[in-house]
């Protein structure tokens, strides 16, 4: 009888020690975890690069690298033709006449002798890659284009795209006279001669007709020399570099930029893509 009625363990004890065991371990995670959980994510830092600033986002797996977005300026526009050779750093002026109307060209800082007409706007190589075009009268007088020049550095660099076609004659091809010191460039109907001080020097470098050719001429005053690079565009690799030239004196036609054509009526120059700069 005191058997049936004996009493068992109670559950209870065994419960809230279990629940308490529990809300420790509970309270030990918010702990170490809590305030990383609730703390808003770290901005990521600017990374400087060069003159602008990127920034550096964080991605979204361990695995994967960083993200960089940097700020570019925007691009300049392409040319109509690639240069084979490096453009000058700093522009002082550029002709491309592309905007220029067709027919005498009626610029302010070209002028053409002995008659105005005889420098035309031309459509070619393209309607919209347009060039100036010097045209030789029928007499024996040579055609003369100049283009004003500003007041330069003591080193500077000129780049011009010429072509010739009809008859090949002797004669300049082309002069820059700035700072009392001038760099001329002549041909005879079979090569190029370089001014050299008050001399000349012959040459085996051909400019032939129908063909584009870039001419860079550097120029440095303080050393009183020049060095002129000759560059086929159809023959990139047919580069010639004429070095330790030395400069002229200048006359009282300093400041100007000049191109000439000779002693036939088909003889004709087109220019184009005329850049000065400061190397």
């Amino acid at each position: 009888m005191s058997d049936k009625w004996e009493s068992k363990p109670s559950w209870r004890p065994q419960a809230l020690l279990f629940l308490l065991i529990v809300v420790v371990n509970a309270v030990n995670v918010l702990v170490i975890v809590g305030p990383r959980q609730f703390l808003p994510p770290e901005q990521p830092a600017p990374v400087a690069v060069g003159p602008t600033t990127v920034r550096v986002t964080p991605a979204a797996t361990e695995d994967s690298s960083p993200v960089v977005t940097p700020t570019l300026s925007p691009s300049a526009p392409p040319t109509a033709r690639e240069s084979p050779t490096t453009a000058p750093a700093g522009v002082l002026l550029r002709d491309t006449f592309d905007n220029a109307v067709m027919g005498r060209l009626a610029a302010r800082d070209w002028t053409a002798s002995p008659h105005a007409d005889l420098l035309t706007v031309a459509a070619f190589p393209t309607s919209v890659d347009r060039s100036a075009r010097l045209t030789a009268p029928s007499d024996s007088q040579p055609a003369v284009a100049c283009r004003d020049l500003p007041d330069l550095p003591e080193r500077y660099t000129l780049q011009a795209d010429i072509r010739l076609s009809g008859d090949p004659a002797p004669g300049m091809l082309i002069s820059v006279a700035a700072s009392d010191a001038h760099a001329q460039l002549d041909r005879t109907r079979a090569s190029v001669v370089f001014l050299d001080g008050g001399g000349s020097v012959s040459s085996d470098v051909l400019i032939e007709v129908d063909a584009w050719y870039q001419l860079t001429i550097r120029v440095d005053v303080v050393s009183a020399s020049y060095a002129v690079r000759i560059d086929n565009l159809s023959n990139p690799g047919g580069a010639v570099l004429e070095e330790g030239l030395t400069l002229g004196s200048s006359g009282p036609e300093a400041g100007h930029l000049c191109f000439n054509v000779r002693t036939s009526s088909t003889a004709a120059m087109n220019i184009d893509n005329v850049v000065l700069a400061t190397p």
